[in-house]
């Protein structure tokens, strides 16, 4: 059964939908904000560590090109910069 959870990163709050694998063995885990991202660990807390992980490195490729990221609580930030943001935003890059 998938379960949500928070992941704390330096670019802002993310939501990763993780669960266990049992013909694998393994944890998986998903980035619903990034679409079609998927990573793995052997325990909860390591694929934990790895959404972190892909999440930081795919703001860090985001920024690269020029764009902004908004997290899931609404931050949103780019090279530098950070705001908090409500209401309906539309983000262009």
């Amino acid at each position: 059964m998938k379960k949500k959870y928070p992941i704390k990163t330096k670019y802002g709050v993310f939501q990763a939908s993780i669960w266990y694998d049992k013909q694998d063995k393994l944890y998986l885990a998903e980035v619903p904000s990034f679409d079609k991202t998927m990573t793995q660990g052997s325990t909860l807390a390591d694929a934990k560590y790895m959404a972190k992980d892909l999440i930081e490195l795919l703001c860090e490729v985001a920024f690269d090109d020029g764009k902004m990221v908004v997290d899931d609580e609404g931050h949103v930030v780019g090279k530098g910069k950070s705001a908090r943001i409500s209401g309906p935003v539309t983000v262009y890059a």
